[in-house]
């Protein structure tokens, strides 16, 4: 599988930064899943998995490929692996999308209905067998999803009810599980984040960044990615 031309990336990064002034968030954003038909739902042989945002038009999300019942997992592991933009309608976005192995391939998502979505391979393979996939979206998305998304580098990160070590909470999230970050503290040692799981439940507290690799010392995972200019540009909160 060849790399996607430089170009048509280049493209789909300048086109992330041209929103479209009061356009509202597309039926497109939301967790989007697909079964192999035939598949035992509780352990499927197969499944595609995006989790999409939109602001404006540019596209940001997770891509998650699972085949041969988790014999093979190719997931998002250092932050978002989706980029794209949306049609102007809002009812098509054309994604590249990054798997573990840094690998791009093209790909387009189009609407069928108010919670279905054709799922086309443009460019570049997949493990799956199909060319086109029929998709239906799960959960929605928060409208203020937040554009700087960072994902757990260590084992497991601990939520903090303020922005210092004796707050720590006993929830916390494991390693690969994306966060949407909102501000720094004034220590820079610490991220306001938003968290959205699988349930639509949502929670904002503070992180380490140290846990994400996105410290501004550090060395990111995010240094390449639209993420890291994103991260630098956000406000001190606290």
């Amino acid at each position: 599988m060849k790399p996607a031309p430089f170009t048509f990336v280049a493209f789909l990064l300048v086109q992330s930064t041209q929103l479209v002034a009061g356009q509202t968030t597309s039926d497109l954003s939301g967790d989007w899943r697909w079964i192999a038909p035939g598949s035992n739902t509780e352990v499927p042989e197969s499944t595609l998995r995006l989790n999409l945002a939109i602001e404006g038009r540019h596209i940001h999300g997770i891509y998650c490929e699972i085949t041969n019942s988790g014999g093979h997992i190719d997931c998002a592991e250092d932050g978002d692996n989706v980029l794209g933009v949306a049609s102007t309608d809002g009812r098509k976005a054309s994604l590249t999308i990054r798997n573990k192995d840094e690998y791009k391939f093209l790909a387009e998502l189009a609407l069928i209905g108010s919670r279905s979505a054709e799922y086309s391979l443009v460019d570049g393979t997949e493990s799956n067998y199909e060319k086109k996939k029929i998709m239906h979206k799960e959960h929605d998305m928060h409208a203020d999803r937040g554009a700087c998304v960072v994902t757990v580098a260590s084992e497991k990160a601990h939520f903090y009810n303020e922005p210092n070590e004796n707050s720590k909470a006993k929830s916390y999230i494991l390693r690969s599980e994306p966060v949407f970050a909102r501000g720094w503290s004034s220590s820079k040692e610490f991220l306001l984040a938003t968290y959205d799981n699988f349930a639509g439940k949502r929670k904002t507290a503070w992180v380490k960044c140290r846990e994400f690799d996105a410290c501004p010392h550090g060395t990111p995972y995010y240094r390449s990615l639209p993420e890291a200019s994103c991260l630098q540009s956000l406000k001190t909160v606290e």
